[in-house]
């Protein structure tokens, strides 16, 4: 097979191939064989890969992304151009330039028509079904909490996902390095949100999500629904959590210790909110709402992790005789495991009138927001800026 391959690629190419300078890699998974020949790459194939092959590469012809030489539907092979540099490793990129140009890659990704989602090689399926393939299996799971991964199915089954052609494959084992700049291969090409591919990539390389905080992940895509990216982002963890047991069992332990960090993101959406501020039982001429809390009971954000409140001293001490508040910096105490406050003047302080409760106004909000240079406070920033010019 081999040596029809070579002669039909000394034909198409007009070239004489000399087998002792072939260099054959080994493919790991698929079975294929993968040899490359001068600037060339040749990969053997099977009739299903190969049509997927050419539907996405057809597609995409930007220059991260392999090129196709040549191919042939009787021999079952491909040919790309080879790309020069080297396997990724975290040290040739730090994180964030990592997942700055993965969403690059990932957006300038294009809607497809197809009838249902999943690999193009495969069976059609619906998303949420794919997912669920994906990143459970009762007979194979681990000894870990999957509450979150169950909670997240519920969220994208309330969404209706677009449909893009999309990688399928996005990770740092697809990826060559060459002067600081991330070249793709292999594709497992597939229909599904280009979300996926995002959010998939970064959670290939625990070197990458580790250094990670969760709110500069979900920073990206600002126009998608917030509460469908977190979904989909937890549902792209547990994917390479489960891929890691078999591939990198070494990582296992760095997965679990970020999905800790995941279950004790408890986040609390208005109603939530409203029934923490009330059980903290103070007066509210004696307190208003900060931060992301604020935007929530505004209906401008959809959860918080916690309540940050601004106190008066006789809120503080009324807060002090029914909890047991804990003292941090900057005058600030921890209330409970939901609640942080500061101590200020509220007279010197600007804040709105929302009701049952007071809220920090947007215009003071907004001067932090701006001279923030926390990731999460760039979503803030859009909102308020937003809300601010209505």
């Amino acid at each position: 097979m081999i040596d029809s391959i070579i002669q039909d690629l000394e034909n198409k190419l007009s070239i004489k191939i000399d087998k002792n300078n072939i260099k054959y890699f080994n493919d790991g998974v698929s079975g294929s064989i993968v040899f490359k020949y001068d600037k060339y790459l040749v990969k053997t194939t099977d009739i299903k890969e190969l049509e997927a092959y050419l539907e996405f590469f057809n597609l995409y012809n930007q220059d991260y992304f392999q090129k196709i030489i040549c191919y042939d539907k009787n021999l079952l092979y491909i040919c790309f151009d080879f790309i020069e540099g080297d396997l990724f490793k975290y040290k040739s990129l730090d994180s964030k330039s990592f997942v700055e140009q993965v969403y690059e890659i990932t957006r300038n990704y294009k809607e497809y028509d197809y009838d249902e989602y999943g690999y193009l090689e495969e069976d059609k399926m619906t998303w949420i079904d794919f997912l669920k393939e994906e990143s459970y299996n009762e007979s194979k799971k681990i000894d870990i909490d999957y509450s979150l991964l169950f909670e997240s199915y519920k969220i994208i089954e309330k969404n209706i996902c677009p449909k893009y052609l999309i990688h399928g494959d996005l990770g740092t084992h697809n990826f060559i390095v060459n002067n600081k700049k991330i070249y793709v291969i292999d594709p497992i090409p597939m229909v599904g949100d280009y979300l996926y591919d995002f959010y998939f990539s970064i959670f290939t390389d625990s070197n990458v999500f580790k250094n990670l905080d969760v709110d500069y992940i979900l920073s990206f895509f600002n126009d998608r629904d917030y509460e469908y990216k977190r979904a989909l982002m937890i549902i792209c963890f547990f994917i390479r959590l489960r891929r890691s047991v078999k591939y990198s069992p070494e990582e296992l332990p760095i997965y679990i210790e970020f999905l800790g960090g995941f279950m004790k993101e408890k986040r609390m959406n208005k109603e939530e909110l409203e029934e923490v501020i009330r059980e903290l039982g103070i007066p509210k001429e004696e307190f208003y709402v900060l931060s992301s809390g604020n935007l929530v009971l505004r209906g401008l954000f959809k959860d918080a992790g916690d309540l940050d409140i601004c106190v008066s001293k006789k809120g503080l001490d009324l807060l002090k005789n029914k909890f047991d508040l804990k003292k941090k910096e900057n005058n600030f105490y921890q209330v409970n495991d939901k609640v942080e406050c500061i101590v200020e003047d509220l007279s010197k302080r600007k804040y709105d009138d929302l009701g049952d409760y007071n809220g920090q106004s947007l215009e003071e909000y907004y001067e932090f927001l701006i001279n923030s240079k926390r990731e999460k406070d760039k979503i803030r920033l859009e909102i308020v800026e937003k809300e601010l010019n209505k």
